[in-house]
């Protein structure tokens, strides 16, 4: 029952458990038609608390728009905000000229 249900969503949060309804792929998605935005990996979702999710990544700007870093990484977070209501968010900028090579889309650590 409710009790069931509200250990369920504890123990996700102390284990850092993925969030249930937010997908990583959409995610990815969202993160991937940002303006700027050539690249995501290393992207790793969790619960904060049991109806909040946070989100790290690396997200590679496209050359000749290191610049626009700042202006990017803003628009990467409202996306997240507006699209999954996530506000905890640690986004790690790499220009794509120095971007790590051949990093997994999803980890380390992965969707937990």
């Amino acid at each position: 029952g409710a009790v069931t249900a509200e250990r369920g969503g504890v123990s996700r949060v102390l284990v850092l458990g993925s969030p249930r309804d937010v997908d990583a792929e959409e995610v990815l998605g969202a993160l991937g038609s940002v303006d700027g935005v050539a690249d995501i990996h290393h992207l790793r979702l969790w619960s904060m608390q049991e109806h909040r999710a946070a989100v790290d990544a690396h997200l590679t700007v496209e050359q000749g728009d290191w610049r626009r870093a700042d202006l990017i990484k803003a628009a990467a977070k409202r996306v997240l905000h507006e699209r999954f209501g996530i506000d905890q968010s640690t986004l790690e900028l790499e220009c794509a000229l120095h971007a790590c090579d051949g990093a997994a889309r999803i980890g380390p650590g992965g969707v937990r």
